[in-house]
């Protein structure tokens, strides 16, 4: 790093000088946020409509280790039209960069960045974290001051598997599983219509789904760049849990209401 002391030296006071235009100050500005908050859960419990409830609501700024993965995706030319493209590329570039934490570290970089950028007259945003997807991107949010993991849970599994079944989610996750596996050639495990299926079988591709989310999508990398959720999530410490077992949105917004998510600005000292 530059000398930033001898670079500035003998300069007029600081409302005349240029040091808010120096990048260098990203690495030494310390960087502070009311609250910092990590939205972990199983697939289809609800991790989407806790964070725009937290962004439309309150102000948070959403960030996403997924939204990170896209970028990459789209600067690698990998297709992003189905997740599980998208799973092997994030356990493709940990391996790569031998860093199980890889994407957490480059989304911590674009907050500091944003917030590096604001306006010297902006109050600091709240931020809200999605898509965490292994122990060392857990680990490293959590040295974040004001950090606080936030678990969201259905209790009642049937519950979520008719929400999810009900709104199509799954026939779109196997039609886009379908032409996948088409894709590649693999026509000896082509699948049937999904409304020939019983729902036995319906039921049986939930679970699957469920797996690779938990453990990790099957393939040749190392276990611990494997993005496997469910060993983050139980890594949480003291989580703030959020159940999800509601027929509407208002009732999931009251829930979140009545946990310690938000600060008033008033509890902020604002």
């Amino acid at each position: 790093m530059k000398d930033l002391a001898g670079r500035y030296g003998g300069q007029f006071r600081p409302e005349f000088s240029r040091l808010y235009e120096d990048d260098d100050l990203y690495w030494i500005t310390p960087f502070f946020a009311p609250r910092v908050l990590g939205i972990m859960g199983s697939r289809f419990v609800g991790v989407s409509s806790v964070i725009d409830h937290l962004v439309n609501r309150y102000g948070y700024r959403s960030y996403t280790l997924g939204s990170e993965l896209r970028r990459i995706a789209e600067e690698r030319g990998v297709p992003i039209s189905h997740r599980r493209y998208l799973q092997d590329l994030g356990d493709e570039i940990r391996t790569e960069a031998g860093d199980a934490g890889y994407l957490a570290r480059r989304v911590l970089r674009r907050i500091r960045d944003d917030y590096l950028h604001e306006p010297p007259w902006a109050l600091p945003h709240s931020i809200v974290i999605g898509g965490i997807k292994t122990c060392e991107e857990l680990s490293v949010f959590s040295n974040l001051h004001n950090f606080k993991p936030v678990k969201v849970q259905m209790e009642d599994d049937d519950l979520r598997y008719l929400r999810v079944l009900n709104r199509g989610a799954l026939e779109e996750e196997y039609e886009a599983d379908r032409v996948r596996e088409e894709s590649v050639e693999r026509t000896s495990v082509k699948r049937g219509e999904w409304d020939e299926l019983d729902d036995s079988k319906h039921r049986e591709y939930f679970e699957e789904l469920d797996k690779i989310h938990a453990q990790g999508h099957p393939g040749n990398w190392p276990d611990r760049y494997r993005g496997a959720p469910a060993r983050a999530i139980a890594q949480l410490e003291d989580p703030i849990l959020v159940l999800n077992d509601f027929d509407s949105l208002r009732e999931l917004h009251a829930e979140i209401e009545a946990k310690p998510l938000v600060r008033t600005a008033h509890q902020l000292g604002y």
